[in-house]
């Protein structure tokens, strides 16, 4: 039983410290490149243009 309360110990601690390293890194991340020009360049992108499902239908 010990043995099992320590494990589970272990691997919430594991999980946590994972967790705190991907937010830890979107954050560098973002502090490089801002959301907002991540979001700008989703927006002019040519998939997701309105135009690019009547040309997908007419190239078929």
């Amino acid at each position: 039983m010990n043995k099992l309360v320590l494990t589970f110990i272990l691997l919430k601690l594991s999980y946590s410290m994972i967790l705190g390293a991907f937010d830890y890194a979107l954050e560098q991340i973002e502090n490089v490149i801002p959301v907002n020009v991540i979001e700008n360049k989703v927006e002019q992108s040519p998939l997701n243009s309105e135009n690019f499902s009547e040309k997908l239908s007419v190239d078929r």
